[in-house]
């Protein structure tokens, strides 16, 4: 399973793996949908050594921090992905992927934007969602919709809303999904056909369903020529 998976190669720092591929995979691409310059590279280089500073002339500060707290993110996520989804576990995350960052002084970090209004909205989701007995794949990406329309957060929506997904998918065993920043066009509007098309973004997210199978696959070909 692949949960069980990550989460043994988390707690024993196995290096070039599902682990770490999938850390590495998850922020670069949401790095890229956030507008960050890091190729996969020097987020690689950060996953292995958390040395910010060695990157700081070439690259904001809040991206190369944001990217370190990314990790961190998938690390809780991975740790908790069998909790019931719920207000204390979205805050967190967007608390980890915004600490020590310089957003924080203008917007604090593990905060919505609008207490009361962002909250209800926030409940009356989460609501709707634990609901559901069993969540498909598609009512996984409703939720990121419906997550990503009320905007809950200053900045890190799309992050924040990926990472629950990803979550989300694990707790029902169904492979992950993540979405390839070349694609951002296509996504984006996705979010803007949802009212007349759901099946767009839905699609969208297959397709990155796919992508995300076929890392898995590489690996699981690694370890049969391994065992030969």
């Amino acid at each position: 399973m692949l949960l069980k998976q990550l989460k043994f190669q988390k707690e024993k720092d196995i290096k070039e793996d599902v682990f770490e591929d999938t850390q590495i995979l998850f922020a670069y691409h949401s790095g890229k949908l956030a507008g960050f310059k890091l190729e996969k590279k020097h987020v690689r280089y950060l996953f292995r050594t958390k040395r910010a500073a060695d990157l700081m002339i070439d690259f904001p500060i809040d991206h190369l921090m944001e990217t370190i707290n990314h990790f961190e993110c998938m690390n809780y996520v991975i740790s908790y992905a069998d909790v019931t989804l719920n207000e204390e576990f979205i805050l967190k995350l967007h608390y980890l992927l915004k600490e020590d960052s310089e957003d924080t002084l203008d917007y604090g970090c593990g905060v919505y934007k609008d207490e009361i209004g962002t909250s209800k909205a926030i409940q009356e989701l989460l609501v709707w969602y634990n609901k559901i007995d069993k969540p498909t794949f598609e009512d996984i990406v409703e939720f990121h919709y419906r997550f990503e329309i009320i905007k809950p957060f200053r900045n890190g929506n799309g992050r924040i809303g990926r990472l629950v997904a990803f979550k989300e998918c694990l707790k029902n065993k169904i492979v992950p999904f993540y979405i390839d920043y070349h694609y951002q066009d296509l996504y984006d509007l996705g979010f803007n056909k949802w009212k007349e098309d759901k099946s767009f973004l839905i699609s969208v997210c297959k397709f990155g369903q796919t992508q995300y199978k076929q890392v898995l696959d590489a690996r699981k070909k690694e370890y049969s020529k391994k065992k030969d």
